[in-house]
């Protein structure tokens, strides 16, 4: 009885996550930091998080900055970046 229950369980956790929806490319903890003089460069930092496919960010922009430039940050041993 016991490992019919455990059978059974298997089956429908699987089943379940099956029903799943694949992940969706997401950007979170956006945030920008202003320039601490006028007429310097800002910099806005965000996580991109990776969808169902392998993705490769190509260019940013925006209609509020004269120019804007990606540069990857990625953390190494010992969290530092």
């Amino acid at each position: 009885m016991v490992v019919r229950s455990v059978v059974a369980l298997t089956v429908g956790i699987a089943a379940l996550a099956g029903c799943s929806q694949a992940p969706q490319l997401s950007v979170s903890d956006a945030w920008v930091r202003l320039a601490a003089v006028p007429g310097r460069p800002a910099a806005g930092y965000f996580t991109l998080h990776g969808g169902p496919t392998d993705a490769t960010l190509i260019s940013v922009a925006t209609d509020v900055a004269v120019r804007t430039e990606m540069h990857e940050m990625k953390a190494g041993a010992g969290g530092a970046m």
